[in-house]
């Protein structure tokens, strides 16, 4: 059959070139496993034939299930973020959904940027940044749209979680730079956008005051390598009472490293740093950071799992998986 050029082809004339029916062919690209290999090739030769491409966005508007998700990250500037948004995005398309990215740099901005996400006809949501306000969540809840959460406050009701045990994290951040004879501690924290790096630092003094160790606390503007840069000088004013500091996340600790070079401080002589994340540039011989490794490819692909598993089965009982974080000892501490 020629293709006549013309604009409209649909499912219907690709089933009538192939010789089988519509559903056949609905059923061929959402690789439904109850069709056979043979039908399926011959209804894609014929849509190649007839230049024709499933029109997601018309199938979002008739189908109850668009196989559309929304994915909310922020700072894909930053490795890790990056790594993580790729993974997600890849199981998403290995699943046979259609990720739809939402960047959000500014917390202010979230719920706004959610309520127009919620205007699609979505299957779900990974939100892997920020703080979701709990009217949004309500709001899913009422659409039947599921959500997963990574890094966020745990206690957050109807959302499937990727958790974050933040008094372990700074258990084990207290016992790497102790193990490394630092006992004047110091952390940078943030807490405007992020829960988790929020948290570990907090439970990070915790774990100082428990055990008596002094601990001092810069607060970093956000957590970009500049941030870590600006909030570097005034750790350099401080080194006299310091040796050993915690930093929310590995790029912030390059910021640091960076700028204590300049200032001529020895890294690990004159001040130990202890990082998180374990990014690749982490280990990169420039760096040789010291940090805490999270397992980012496995939870990026646990938390597509859990979403999926969640749009078939709606009605099953939420779930927090927890990721394992290990230390990794470099050069930018003594050895232990």
């Amino acid at each position: 059959m020629k293709n006549k050029g013309k604009k409209g082809v649909t499912s219907y004339d690709v089933a009538r070139l192939a010789g089988v029916s519509q559903s056949s062919v609905s059923r061929a690209f959402a690789r439904d496993k109850s069709i056979s290999n043979k039908n399926q090739q011959k209804i894609f030769k014929a849509a190649k034939q007839l230049n024709y491409r499933v029109n997601y966005t018309a199938q979002s508007l008739s189908s109850p299930k668009s196989r559309l998700v929304g994915v909310v990250v922020s700072h894909l500037d930053n490795p890790l973020r990056a790594l993580q948004t790729r993974l997600i995005t890849e199981r998403l398309v290995k699943k046979r959904y259609h990720p739809i990215l939402l960047s959000i740099d500014d917390p202010k901005n979230l719920e706004e940027l959610l309520e127009d996400l919620l205007g699609y006809n979505l299957s779900g949501i990974v939100v892997t940044s920020g703080r979701v306000p709990v009217k949004i969540i309500d709001e899913c809840h009422h659409l039947h749209i599921p959500v997963v959460t990574m890094y966020h406050d745990p206690t957050l009701a109807g959302v499937d979680h990727i958790g974050l045990d933040s008094a372990s994290v700074g258990k084990l951040a207290f016992d790497m730079l102790y193990a490394c004879r630092a006992r004047n501690m110091a952390v940078v924290k943030i807490d405007d956008f992020s829960y988790t790096m929020g948290e570990r630092a907090k439970q990070f003094i915790h774990i100082c005051q428990h055990n008596h160790a002094p601990c001092c606390v810069f607060d970093s503007p956000g957590i970009t390598y500049a941030d870590g840069k600006t909030v570097s000088y005034a750790i350099y004013q401080k080194l006299d009472s310091i040796d050993g500091v915690f930093c929310s996340n590995d790029v912030i600790a390059m910021g640091v490293m960076d700028s204590l070079k300049q200032f001529g401080v020895s890294i690990p002589a004159r001040i130990q740093i202890l990082g998180f994340d374990d990014i690749p540039m982490a280990g990169w011989g420039g760096y040789a950071l010291s940090t805490i490794h999270l397992q980012t490819s496995k939870t990026a692909i646990k938390a597509v799992d859990m979403l999926t598993h969640r749009i078939e089965n709606p009605t099953a009982e939420y779930k927090i998986y927890y990721a394992t974080v290990t230390p990794v000892f470099r050069k930018t501490t003594m050895p232990p």
